[in-house]
C-alpha cells in the first residue's frame, strides 16, 4: 500500500494580496474620475458658449457706439458756439474780417518781398564788396611787388654809383622849392636843375665871370621864394666860393653848400 505523506505546516492563503490589489485599484479608478471631471469642469469655464460671446461683441459696440456719441454731442456743442458767435456777429461782419485778413495777408506778403529784395541786395552788395576788396588786394600785391622791383633797382644803382665814386643827391620830398646844383670848380661852373637834370648848364668860372657876368645874369633868373641853391664846392673852387657867397647873401637866396672832393661824379636821384 502506497503511503501518504502529510505536512504539518499550515496552508498558504492570497486573499490578503487579492484585498490590497482590489484596493490600489479602486484608489487609481478614483483619481482617474476625479481627474476627467476637473479637466471638464475646466474645459467648460474656459470655452464661453456662443450666446455668451455674443454678449461681449454687443456690450463693446455698445460701449464704442457711446463713446462716439459723447464726441459728436461735443463737436455739436462747439459748432453751436461758434454758429451762435458768428450769428451775433452777422454776415457783414464775417465779411469785414474776411477783407481785414485778407489785407493783412497781402501786407504781410508785401514785406516778404520787400525783406527778400533787400536780402538779394544784401547779397548782391556783399559780392561786390568781395570783389572789389579781391581786386585791391591783387593790385595792392603788384604794388608791393613792383616797389619791391623798383627798390631792388634803386639800390643795384646805388651800389653801382657808390662803386663808381659818385655822389647821389636826394631832393627833398618836404619842400616845395626848385632845386638847383651848383657845381664849383676852378675852370667851371656846372648848374643842374633837380627836376630837369638833362637841363644842364655849363659856366665859366673866372673871377671876372663870376662878379658880373653869365653867373649873376643867371642868378637874377632866381627867386628868393621860390628856388633852392644847393652849391657843392670842390678842392679847385674853392676860392671862387669866396666870390660866389656874397652874391647868394646879398640876394638873399636859400641856399646851401656841400664839400665833395674833386674826382667825384654827382649824380641827382629822383
Amino acid at each position: 500500500m502506497r503511503s501518504r505523506r502529510t505536512s504539518s505546516s499550515p496552508p498558504l492563503l492570497l486573499l490578503s494580496f487579492q484585498d490590497i490589489i482590489t484596493a490600489v485599484t479602486a484608489i487609481f479608478l478614483l483619481c482617474t474620475l476625479s481627474l476627467t471631471l476637473d479637466l471638464l469642469k475646466r474645459g467648460t469655464a474656459a470655452t464661453p458658449s456662443p450666446e455668451e460671446q455674443r454678449n461681449d461683441q454687443l456690450a463693446k459696440r455698445l460701449e464704442a457706439a457711446q463713446q462716439r456719441r459723447s464726441e459728436l454731442q461735443a463737436e455739436c456743442d462747439t459748432c453751436a458756439r461758434m454758429l451762435t458767435e458768428y450769428s451775433g456777429k452777422g454776415l457783414a461782419g464775417l465779411q469785414t474780417q474776411r477783407e481785414s485778413l485778407r489785407e493783412r495777408v497781402a501786407d504781410l506778403e508785401g514785406k516778404l518781398l520787400a525783406l527778400q529784395s533787400r536780402a538779394r541786395e544784401k547779397e548782391a552788395h556783399v559780392q561786390q564788396a568781395k570783389s572789389e576788396s579781391e581786386q585791391a588786394a591783387a593790385d595792392m600785391r603788384q604794388d608791393i611787388e613792383a616797389t619791391h622791383r623798383s627798390a631792388e633797382q634803386d639800390r643795384r644803382r646805388t651800389e653801382e654809383l657808390q662803386r663808381s665814386n659818385s655822389l647821389i643827391y636826394n631832393p627833398s620830398p618836404d619842400t616845395a622849392r626848385r632845386t638847383w646844383l651848383v657845381d664849383l670848380a676852378e675852370t667851371r661852373i656846372c648848374i643842374t636843375p633837380v627836376d630837369n637834370p638833362g637841363g644842364r648848364l655849363e659856366l665859366a668860372a673866372d673871377m671876372d665871370a663870376l662878379g658880373g657876368g653869365p653867373f649873376r645874369g643867371w642868378l637874377r633868373q632866381c627867386s628868393q621864394d621860390q628856388d633852392l641853391i644847393m652849391v657843392l664846392i670842390r678842392p679847385s673852387g674853392a676860392t671862387r666860393w669866396d666870390v660866389v657867397e656874397p652874391l647868394l647873401h646879398g640876394g638873399r637866396y636859400a641856399f646851401g653848400y656841400d664839400l665833395i672832393p674833386e674826382d667825384r661824379q654827382v649824380v641827382v636821384h629822383r
